[in-house]
């Protein structure tokens, strides 16, 4: 094997291995200062990844100058972490705090797969409340629909505010109260965009069985389905023509006309 190689290797390996390496010591800092254990640690490095990337693209800032840039964003974004997430686990059963970070780290992770597998559309019925996520949600969001992938939203059933879908790039959802799967309505006053079917849904169940149930999260999966049609016909429209041409055919739309 050439020696140059197996240099090339070596060194690629204890790169990687450094990486795991700290990684793996934010989790241990985090456990013996807190008490918690913060199985998100591996997204939050992605996201650190990502924000160089953003700096060095979408600013135009030299690589020497976006690694800095991003160790202060990253020291922000460690600092809500802690104050708005991590912090209230304290005292709650370890438990609690493994599920949160491990879904935390798998939502983010498996968004950002999604957008990188170069996915049409993403259905998204789910939001959060959770301001530390924010920045993280909307530089995917954006990266999203820069790679043509059509991430569609449900709004949160109460009025609170959440994301993902206040963002303009994706296509935010509510319900209305009709039966027909296929009638969608434009909504004229945002931050929703779009009512899809969402009331009283028979959902597949244990045991072969149905269980009725009604939200948003339900009504997105139809505004999904539509766009999957209409690109199924225009292959090529852009997040933005799509979302275009829901508004011209919304029920309501063609019945203003």
């Amino acid at each position: 094997m050439d020696l140059s190689l197996i240099i090339e290797l070596a060194i690629n390996g204890a790169l990687i291995g450094l990486m795991y390496a700290l990684v793996a010591l934010g989790i241990v800092l985090i456990y013996k200062t807190s008490g918690l254990a913060n199985l998100a640690q591996g997204a939050i490095a992605m996201t650190g990844a990502y924000l160089t990337w953003a700096v060095a693209s979408g600013v135009g800032a030299p690589i020497w100058l976006a690694i800095p840039l991003a160790l202060v964003l990253m020291f922000g974004i460690g600092m809500l972490i802690e104050r708005l997430a991590l912090r209230r686990m304290i005292g709650q059963p370890v438990i609690m705090a493994i599920m949160l970070t491990l879904g935390i780290e798998i939502m983010l992770r498996g968004l950002a797969w999604a957008i990188e597998q170069g996915f049409p559309i993403v259905n998204m019925s789910l939001s959060t409340t959770r301001t530390k996520y924010v920045e993280r949600l909307h530089e995917l969001a954006d990266r999203a629909y820069f790679r043509r992938v059509l991430l569609v939203a449900s709004a949160h059933n109460m009025p609170v505010e959440s994301f993902p879908w206040r963002f303009a790039s994706v296509i935010s959802v509510g319900s209305h109260e009709e039966t027909d799967p296929l009638t969608f309505y434009y909504n004229p006053t945002p931050p929703v965009e779009f009512f899809g079917r969402g009331l009283d849904l028979d959902l597949a169940w244990l045991d072969g069985g149905t269980l009725r149930a009604t939200g948003n999260s339900f009504a997105t999966p139809h505004i999904a389905g539509i766009c999957a049609l209409i690109l199924g016909k225009h292959p090529y429209l852009t997040p933005f023509q799509l979302k275009s041409v829901l508004y011209q055919t919304a029920s309501n739309a063609k019945e203003g006309s």
